[in-house]
């Protein structure tokens, strides 16, 4: 026999899996972006990683200070247990796109390690132009 508090109890608990399976992302919505079905965990993995592998570069570097920053505030924002929604929209994009952007920046930080842009040489000149030599400049190349 179905009583009153066990019908409430029944129609909670759909209620409660029809809630969280319109939470349950199916697609990014992105062509080859698939779901992480654990983004928060794969995210905070590729954090530590980048902030691991920035060290290779000067402390002094901009590229690093960047980076860094950027790392440690997204880090923190994840560490705070607020919905995926709600970090997504912080972002400004979702978290497997934010996955593939630290996937490439570690690719990155190694090629930046080699080339060392930071690394400007002592005698190197910048040609400072006026908007009219610019100007002139691409009448020429016509």
């Amino acid at each position: 026999m179905l009583t009153l508090a066990r019908a409430h109890r029944v129609v909670s608990s759909r209620l409660a899996l029809q809630s969280l399976a319109t939470r349950c992302k199916t697609t990014t919505g992105i062509v080859g972006l698939p779901v992480d079905e654990d983004a928060r965990t794969t995210l905070g993995e590729h954090y530590a990683k980048v902030l691991e592998a920035i060290t290779v570069i000067p402390e002094s570097a901009v590229y690093r200070q960047s980076v860094e920053k950027t790392v440690k505030h997204r880090l923190a924002a994840l560490q705070t247990g607020a919905e995926d929604e709600e970090l997504e929209q912080q972002f400004g994009r979702q978290l497997e796109e934010e996955i593939k952007i630290m996937k490439d920046e570690l690719k990155l930080i190694p090629k930046m390690a080699e080339w060392r842009p930071w690394e400007v040489p002592e005698d190197y000149k910048i040609k400072v132009m006026e908007e009219k030599d610019i100007q002139e400049a691409l009448g020429a190349a016509k």
